[in-house]
Protein backbone atom coordinates (compact mmCIF):
# COMPACT_ATOMS: atom_id res chain seq x y z
CA UNK A 1 0.00 0.00 0.00
CA UNK A 2 2.61 2.32 1.08
CA UNK A 3 4.94 1.42 -1.90
CA UNK A 4 1.92 2.14 -4.29
CA UNK A 5 1.36 5.92 -3.07
CA UNK A 6 5.00 6.90 -3.32
CA UNK A 7 6.41 5.56 -0.29
CA UNK A 8 10.68 6.00 -0.81
CA UNK A 9 12.32 2.64 -0.77
CA UNK A 10 15.36 4.62 -0.03
CA UNK A 11 14.52 6.96 2.54
CA UNK A 12 16.35 6.11 6.13
CA UNK A 13 15.66 6.76 9.59
CA UNK A 14 17.62 9.40 11.16
CA UNK A 15 19.51 7.04 13.87
CA UNK A 16 20.54 4.06 12.13
CA UNK A 17 20.65 5.36 8.78
CA UNK A 18 18.75 2.32 8.30
CA UNK A 19 16.67 2.01 4.73
CA UNK A 20 13.10 -0.32 4.79
CA UNK A 21 15.77 -3.01 2.97
CA UNK A 22 18.10 -2.80 6.22
CA UNK A 23 14.96 -3.94 8.54
CA UNK A 24 13.64 -6.25 6.40
CA UNK A 25 16.81 -8.18 5.81
CA UNK A 26 17.56 -7.62 9.51
CA UNK A 27 13.90 -8.97 11.00
CA UNK A 28 13.97 -11.78 7.92
CA UNK A 29 10.75 -10.66 6.43
CA UNK A 30 11.31 -12.03 3.11
CA UNK A 31 8.25 -10.97 1.36
CA UNK A 32 8.38 -7.26 2.52
CA UNK A 33 12.03 -7.51 0.83
CA UNK A 34 11.15 -9.02 -2.07
CA UNK A 35 8.83 -6.05 -2.69
CA UNK A 36 10.97 -3.72 -1.57
CA UNK A 37 13.48 -4.85 -4.17
CA UNK A 38 11.16 -4.88 -6.47
CA UNK A 39 10.10 -1.48 -6.27
CA UNK A 40 12.92 0.06 -5.50
CA UNK A 41 13.64 3.75 -7.33
CA UNK A 42 17.15 3.02 -7.58
CA UNK A 43 18.33 -0.36 -7.93
CA UNK A 44 21.71 0.62 -6.03
CA UNK A 45 19.22 0.83 -2.64
CA UNK A 46 20.42 -2.59 -2.53
CA UNK A 47 23.84 -1.58 -1.14
CA UNK A 48 22.92 0.90 0.79
CA UNK A 49 25.50 1.59 3.87
CA UNK A 50 23.78 2.43 7.36
CA UNK A 51 25.62 4.86 9.83
CA UNK A 52 28.10 2.10 10.20
CA UNK A 53 28.26 1.23 6.69
CA UNK A 54 26.96 -2.14 6.84
CA UNK A 55 24.67 -3.29 3.90
CA UNK A 56 21.44 -5.15 4.14
CA UNK A 57 23.51 -8.44 3.16
CA UNK A 58 25.68 -7.66 6.33
CA UNK A 59 22.55 -7.46 8.29
CA UNK A 60 21.11 -10.85 6.69
CA UNK A 61 24.08 -13.04 6.58
CA UNK A 62 24.40 -11.76 10.74
CA UNK A 63 21.10 -12.89 11.46
CA UNK A 64 21.65 -16.56 9.68
CA UNK A 65 19.28 -15.43 7.12
CA UNK A 66 20.51 -17.31 4.18
CA UNK A 67 17.13 -17.01 2.40
CA UNK A 68 17.08 -13.61 2.73
CA UNK A 69 21.02 -13.21 1.90
CA UNK A 70 20.02 -15.47 -1.60
CA UNK A 71 17.31 -12.41 -2.34
CA UNK A 72 19.60 -9.22 -2.23
CA UNK A 73 22.62 -10.91 -4.28
CA UNK A 74 19.93 -12.28 -6.79
CA UNK A 75 19.08 -8.34 -6.88
CA UNK A 76 23.59 -7.67 -7.58
CA UNK A 77 24.08 -6.59 -3.76
CA UNK A 78 27.68 -6.70 -3.82
CA UNK A 79 29.52 -9.29 -1.40
CA UNK A 80 32.84 -7.30 -1.08
CA UNK A 81 31.16 -4.40 0.66
CA UNK A 82 33.16 -3.47 3.91
CA UNK A 83 31.47 -1.61 7.10
CA UNK A 84 33.50 0.38 9.56
CA UNK A 85 35.79 -2.21 10.25
CA UNK A 86 36.34 -3.33 7.11
CA UNK A 87 34.06 -6.69 7.26
CA UNK A 88 32.41 -7.49 4.32
CA UNK A 89 29.78 -9.83 4.67
CA UNK A 90 31.73 -13.20 4.52
CA UNK A 91 33.72 -11.78 8.00
CA UNK A 92 30.09 -12.03 9.39
CA UNK A 93 29.27 -15.64 7.70
CA UNK A 94 32.13 -16.68 9.19
CA UNK A 95 31.79 -14.96 12.64
CA UNK A 96 28.19 -16.79 12.96
CA UNK A 97 28.73 -20.33 13.93
CA UNK A 98 25.36 -21.29 13.82
CA UNK A 99 25.09 -20.90 10.41
CA UNK A 100 27.71 -23.10 9.72
CA UNK A 101 28.97 -22.86 6.27
CA UNK A 102 25.77 -22.61 4.25
CA UNK A 103 26.65 -18.72 4.00
CA UNK A 104 30.17 -18.83 3.14
CA UNK A 105 29.25 -21.37 0.16
CA UNK A 106 26.66 -18.74 -0.90
CA UNK A 107 28.99 -15.73 -0.92
CA UNK A 108 32.12 -17.35 -1.97
CA UNK A 109 29.85 -18.91 -5.21
CA UNK A 110 28.79 -14.86 -5.61
CA UNK A 111 32.45 -13.98 -5.83
CA UNK A 112 33.11 -12.96 -2.30
CA UNK A 113 36.86 -12.31 -1.58
CA UNK A 114 38.54 -14.39 0.95
CA UNK A 115 41.32 -12.01 1.03
CA UNK A 116 40.11 -8.87 2.47
CA UNK A 117 41.63 -7.31 5.49
CA UNK A 118 39.98 -5.54 7.98
CA UNK A 119 41.32 -3.00 10.44
CA UNK A 120 43.34 -4.99 12.60
CA UNK A 121 44.95 -6.67 9.75
CA UNK A 122 43.04 -10.09 9.78
CA UNK A 123 41.35 -11.82 7.11
CA UNK A 124 38.59 -14.00 7.01
CA UNK A 125 41.08 -17.21 8.04
CA UNK A 126 42.29 -15.42 11.10
CA UNK A 127 38.69 -14.59 11.85
CA UNK A 128 37.89 -18.49 11.21
CA UNK A 129 40.69 -19.90 13.53
CA UNK A 130 39.76 -18.04 16.45
CA UNK A 131 36.29 -18.86 16.23
CA UNK A 132 37.01 -22.63 15.37
CA UNK A 133 35.00 -22.40 12.12
CA UNK A 134 36.38 -25.54 10.61
CA UNK A 135 33.91 -25.83 8.27
CA UNK A 136 34.55 -22.10 6.67
CA UNK A 137 38.39 -22.64 7.10
CA UNK A 138 38.59 -25.27 4.45
CA UNK A 139 36.32 -23.33 2.10
CA UNK A 140 38.11 -20.37 2.18
CA UNK A 141 41.73 -22.04 2.17
CA UNK A 142 40.53 -23.81 -1.18
CA UNK A 143 40.32 -19.67 -2.45
CA UNK A 144 43.51 -18.62 -0.90
CA UNK A 145 47.28 -18.27 -2.16
CA UNK A 146 49.87 -19.54 0.46
CA UNK A 147 50.62 -16.12 1.17
CA UNK A 148 47.59 -15.21 2.13
CA UNK A 149 46.93 -18.54 4.60
CA UNK A 150 50.29 -17.34 6.19
CA UNK A 151 49.54 -14.19 6.14
CA UNK A 152 50.28 -11.73 9.81
CA UNK A 153 47.79 -9.36 11.26
CA UNK A 154 48.73 -5.99 12.56
CA UNK A 155 50.10 -7.80 15.78
CA UNK A 156 52.18 -10.37 13.28
CA UNK A 157 49.91 -13.29 14.44
CA UNK A 158 48.94 -15.74 11.93
CA UNK A 159 45.79 -17.77 11.84
CA UNK A 160 47.58 -20.78 13.99
CA UNK A 161 48.19 -18.54 16.68
CA UNK A 162 44.57 -17.02 17.13
CA UNK A 163 43.49 -21.28 16.99
CA UNK A 164 46.02 -21.89 19.52
CA UNK A 165 45.12 -18.69 21.52
CA UNK A 166 41.62 -20.23 21.89
CA UNK A 167 42.04 -23.66 21.93
CA UNK A 168 40.06 -24.78 18.65
CA UNK A 169 42.10 -27.71 18.57
CA UNK A 170 40.24 -28.74 15.09
CA UNK A 171 41.24 -25.66 13.55
CA UNK A 172 45.02 -26.43 14.77
CA UNK A 173 44.84 -29.77 13.38
CA UNK A 174 43.86 -29.12 10.23
CA UNK A 175 46.05 -26.07 9.40
CA UNK A 176 48.97 -28.30 10.22
CA UNK A 177 47.89 -31.38 8.53
CA UNK A 178 48.01 -28.64 5.34
CA UNK A 179 51.43 -28.02 6.06
CA UNK A 180 50.77 -24.53 5.36
CA UNK A 181 53.14 -23.38 8.07
CA UNK A 182 56.67 -25.36 7.60
CA UNK A 183 57.89 -23.68 10.45
CA UNK A 184 56.58 -21.31 13.49
CA UNK A 185 56.45 -18.01 11.97
CA UNK A 186 55.20 -14.44 13.10
CA UNK A 187 54.73 -12.61 16.94
CA UNK A 188 57.55 -14.67 19.22
CA UNK A 189 54.64 -15.22 21.44
CA UNK A 190 54.14 -18.24 19.19
CA UNK A 191 51.26 -20.71 18.78
CA UNK A 192 52.95 -23.05 21.20
CA UNK A 193 52.73 -19.94 23.79
CA UNK A 194 49.05 -19.31 22.69
CA UNK A 195 48.56 -23.21 22.87
CA UNK A 196 49.32 -23.38 27.11
CA UNK A 197 46.03 -20.49 27.25
CA UNK A 198 44.39 -22.64 24.59
CA UNK A 199 44.84 -26.24 25.96
CA UNK A 200 46.87 -28.87 26.54
CA UNK A 201 45.46 -30.74 23.55
CA UNK A 202 46.61 -27.81 21.09
CA UNK A 203 49.98 -28.13 22.64
CA UNK A 204 50.33 -31.34 21.70
CA UNK A 205 49.28 -31.24 18.00
CA UNK A 206 52.34 -28.53 18.10
CA UNK A 207 54.54 -30.99 19.53
CA UNK A 208 53.79 -33.91 17.54
CA UNK A 209 54.09 -31.83 14.69
CA UNK A 210 57.61 -29.33 15.08
CA UNK A 211 58.78 -31.61 17.47
CA UNK A 212 59.88 -31.26 21.26
CA UNK A 213 62.20 -28.54 20.79
CA UNK A 214 59.58 -26.02 20.49
CA UNK A 215 58.23 -25.89 24.59
CA UNK A 216 61.48 -23.61 25.33
CA UNK A 217 60.91 -21.17 22.89
CA UNK A 218 60.98 -17.24 24.06
CA UNK A 219 58.81 -14.69 23.46
CA UNK A 220 59.72 -10.91 23.35
CA UNK A 221 60.37 -11.11 27.20
CA UNK A 222 62.25 -14.25 26.79
CA UNK A 223 59.60 -16.00 28.51
CA UNK A 224 58.93 -19.50 27.91
CA UNK A 225 55.82 -21.54 27.57
CA UNK A 226 56.08 -22.67 30.90
CA UNK A 227 56.10 -19.37 32.44
CA UNK A 228 52.79 -18.68 30.53
CA UNK A 229 51.60 -21.92 32.24
CA UNK A 230 52.89 -20.68 35.55
CA UNK A 231 51.37 -17.35 35.28
CA UNK A 232 47.54 -18.41 33.62
CA UNK A 233 47.44 -21.83 36.47
CA UNK A 234 47.69 -23.84 34.01
CA UNK A 235 48.04 -27.02 35.17
CA UNK A 236 47.90 -30.19 32.85
CA UNK A 237 50.31 -27.77 30.32
CA UNK A 238 52.83 -27.50 33.10
CA UNK A 239 53.34 -31.15 33.32
CA UNK A 240 53.14 -31.75 30.21
CA UNK A 241 56.20 -29.32 29.25
CA UNK A 242 58.09 -30.50 32.13
CA UNK A 243 57.58 -34.05 30.87
CA UNK A 244 58.92 -33.02 27.56
CA UNK A 245 62.00 -31.10 28.72
CA UNK A 246 60.80 -27.27 29.55
CA UNK A 247 63.48 -25.69 31.83
CA UNK A 248 62.77 -25.25 34.80
CA UNK A 249 64.63 -22.25 35.81
CA UNK A 250 65.12 -20.23 33.28
CA UNK A 251 64.54 -15.95 33.52
CA UNK A 252 62.67 -13.94 31.69
CA UNK A 253 63.55 -10.63 31.11
CA UNK A 254 62.70 -9.52 34.69
CA UNK A 255 64.68 -12.37 35.73
CA UNK A 256 61.63 -14.27 36.80
CA UNK A 257 61.81 -17.89 36.65
CA UNK A 258 58.39 -19.81 35.99
CA UNK A 259 58.57 -20.42 40.13
CA UNK A 260 58.19 -16.44 40.51
CA UNK A 261 55.44 -16.64 38.02
CA UNK A 262 53.78 -18.57 39.80
CA UNK A 263 54.31 -17.38 43.60
CA UNK A 264 53.48 -13.71 41.84
CA UNK A 265 49.90 -14.85 40.70
CA UNK A 266 49.43 -16.97 43.36
CA UNK A 267 49.17 -19.99 41.44
CA UNK A 268 49.19 -22.71 44.44
CA UNK A 269 48.59 -26.02 42.23
CA UNK A 270 51.25 -24.78 39.50
CA UNK A 271 53.47 -23.69 42.68
CA UNK A 272 53.68 -27.41 44.40
CA UNK A 273 54.84 -29.30 40.87
CA UNK A 274 57.63 -27.02 40.69
CA UNK A 275 58.67 -26.95 44.40
CA UNK A 276 58.49 -30.93 43.94
CA UNK A 277 60.21 -30.86 40.31
CA UNK A 278 63.73 -29.61 42.66
CA UNK A 279 63.67 -25.83 41.35
CA UNK A 280 65.73 -23.08 42.76
CA UNK A 281 63.88 -21.78 45.78
CA UNK A 282 66.26 -19.04 46.17
CA UNK A 283 66.69 -17.43 42.58
CA UNK A 284 66.01 -13.82 42.44
CA UNK A 285 64.34 -11.34 39.83
CA UNK A 286 65.79 -8.57 39.13
CA UNK A 287 64.44 -6.57 41.77
CA UNK A 288 66.03 -9.44 44.10
CA UNK A 289 62.92 -10.38 45.01
CA UNK A 290 62.62 -14.23 45.64
CA UNK A 291 59.40 -16.17 45.40
CA UNK A 292 59.10 -16.27 49.11
CA UNK A 293 58.92 -12.19 48.71
CA UNK A 294 56.31 -11.90 45.42
CA UNK A 295 54.00 -14.07 47.82
CA UNK A 296 53.94 -12.14 50.49
CA UNK A 297 53.88 -8.93 47.93
CA UNK A 298 51.05 -9.58 46.21
CA UNK A 299 49.38 -10.70 49.44
CA UNK A 300 49.43 -14.76 48.09
CA UNK A 301 49.06 -16.04 52.04
CA UNK A 302 49.00 -19.62 50.68
CA UNK A 303 51.35 -19.18 47.94
CA UNK A 304 53.53 -17.74 51.29
CA UNK A 305 52.98 -21.00 53.33
CA UNK A 306 53.17 -23.61 50.92
CA UNK A 307 56.81 -21.94 49.82
CA UNK A 308 58.15 -21.91 53.40
CA UNK A 309 57.02 -25.94 53.87
CA UNK A 310 59.74 -26.35 50.93
CA UNK A 311 62.22 -24.09 53.17
CA UNK A 312 64.75 -25.35 55.53
CA UNK A 313 67.48 -22.61 55.56
CA UNK A 314 67.00 -19.37 57.75
CA UNK A 315 69.34 -17.88 55.36
CA UNK A 316 66.64 -17.52 52.25
CA UNK A 317 63.80 -16.27 54.61
CA UNK A 318 66.11 -13.50 55.45
CA UNK A 319 67.21 -12.48 51.89
CA UNK A 320 66.79 -8.97 51.06
CA UNK A 321 65.52 -7.45 47.82
CA UNK A 322 67.15 -4.42 46.37
CA UNK A 323 65.24 -1.88 48.50
CA UNK A 324 66.77 -4.37 51.59
CA UNK A 325 63.02 -6.06 52.33
CA UNK A 326 62.37 -9.41 53.74
CA UNK A 327 59.72 -11.87 52.83
CA UNK A 328 58.65 -10.66 56.56
CA UNK A 329 58.49 -7.05 55.73
CA UNK A 330 56.26 -7.78 53.06
CA UNK A 331 54.23 -10.20 55.40
CA UNK A 332 54.07 -7.81 57.73
CA UNK A 333 53.07 -4.88 55.44
CA UNK A 334 50.17 -6.30 54.11
CA UNK A 335 48.69 -8.05 56.88
CA UNK A 336 49.41 -11.76 56.05
CA UNK A 337 48.99 -13.18 59.75
CA UNK A 338 49.69 -17.00 58.95
CA UNK A 339 52.69 -16.36 56.63
CA UNK A 340 53.83 -13.63 60.00
CA UNK A 341 53.99 -16.43 62.22
CA UNK A 342 55.28 -19.03 60.19
CA UNK A 343 57.79 -16.81 58.63
CA UNK A 344 59.27 -15.85 62.30
CA UNK A 345 58.63 -19.63 63.15
CA UNK A 346 61.25 -20.39 60.51
CA UNK A 347 63.85 -17.68 61.69
CA UNK A 348 63.11 -14.37 60.06
CA UNK A 349 64.57 -11.42 61.62
CA UNK A 350 62.29 -9.24 63.44
CA UNK A 351 65.24 -6.35 63.53
CA UNK A 352 65.98 -6.63 60.02
CA UNK A 353 66.14 -2.86 58.49
CA UNK A 354 65.44 -2.21 54.86
CA UNK A 355 66.57 0.87 52.93
CA UNK A 356 64.37 3.37 54.76
CA UNK A 357 65.37 1.66 58.13
CA UNK A 358 62.47 0.41 58.88
CA UNK A 359 61.92 -2.76 61.00
CA UNK A 360 58.80 -5.29 59.88
CA UNK A 361 56.78 -3.77 62.75
CA UNK A 362 57.31 -0.70 61.47
CA UNK A 363 56.28 -1.45 58.21
CA UNK A 364 52.90 -2.52 59.68
CA UNK A 365 51.98 1.26 59.98
CA UNK A 366 49.76 2.73 56.67
CA UNK A 367 52.39 5.01 55.32
CA UNK A 368 55.95 6.19 55.93
CA UNK A 369 55.07 8.98 58.13
CA UNK A 370 53.25 6.96 60.81
CA UNK A 371 55.93 4.69 60.53
CA UNK A 372 58.46 7.65 61.61
CA UNK A 373 55.61 9.13 64.50
CA UNK A 374 56.28 5.29 65.95
CA UNK A 375 59.89 5.10 65.59
CA UNK A 376 60.23 8.68 67.02
CA UNK A 377 57.96 8.07 69.94
CA UNK A 378 59.60 4.22 70.54
CA UNK A 379 62.96 5.46 70.51
CA UNK A 380 62.02 8.20 73.50
CA UNK A 381 60.83 5.75 75.99
CA UNK A 382 62.88 5.96 79.24
CA UNK A 383 62.18 2.61 80.27
CA UNK A 384 65.36 -0.33 78.77
CA UNK A 385 62.97 -2.97 76.82
CA UNK A 386 63.30 -5.31 79.57
CA UNK A 387 61.43 -2.88 82.16
CA UNK A 388 58.96 -1.98 79.28
CA UNK A 389 57.23 -5.06 78.55
CA UNK A 390 53.63 -6.49 78.29
CA UNK A 391 52.68 -10.32 78.12
CA UNK A 392 49.72 -11.42 76.62
CA UNK A 393 48.11 -14.50 78.96
CA UNK A 394 45.90 -15.90 76.34
CA UNK A 395 48.54 -16.28 73.27
CA UNK A 396 51.22 -16.74 76.26
CA UNK A 397 53.47 -13.88 73.61
CA UNK A 398 55.59 -11.17 74.93
CA UNK A 399 55.69 -7.97 73.47
CA UNK A 400 58.73 -5.21 73.92
CA UNK A 401 58.95 -1.53 72.84
CA UNK A 402 62.40 -1.17 71.83
CA UNK A 403 63.71 1.92 69.42
CA UNK A 404 63.62 -0.34 66.30
CA UNK A 405 59.98 -1.12 66.67
CA UNK A 406 57.69 -3.45 68.51
CA UNK A 407 58.94 -7.36 68.80
CA UNK A 408 57.47 -9.81 70.01
CA UNK A 409 58.18 -13.28 71.17
CA UNK A 410 56.06 -16.54 71.41
CA UNK A 411 57.73 -17.68 73.71
CA UNK A 412 58.30 -16.16 77.58
CA UNK A 413 60.77 -17.83 78.94
CA UNK A 414 63.03 -16.31 76.40
CA UNK A 415 62.69 -13.12 77.67
CA UNK A 416 64.88 -12.47 80.67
Amino acid sequence: MLLRYGAQVAMCDDIHKMSPIHYSAQKRHLHSLALLLDNAEDKNVVDLPDRLQRTALMLAVSQGNNVCAKTLLKCNADPNKVDVDKHSPLFRAVGNLKNRSNAVQILIAHGAKVNLVDIHGKTVLHLSAACGNLFAMKMIIKQMKLSEATALDNQDLTALHWACYNGKSACVEFLLENKLYEKIIGNPFSPVHCAVIGGEKCLRALCDHYGRDIVNLKDANNRTPLHIAALHGKIECAKYLLENGAELDCKDSNGRTPLLAAAQNGKTQILDIFLNSKCDIAVCDNNGNTALHLACLKKHNHSALLLLKHIDDANVVNMVNNERKTPLHLAARNGLVSATRHLIKQGASVLALDINGMTPALCCAPNTSVAQCLSIILANYTESPQEFKETDSDSNTTYIATSEGLVYHTNCNDIS
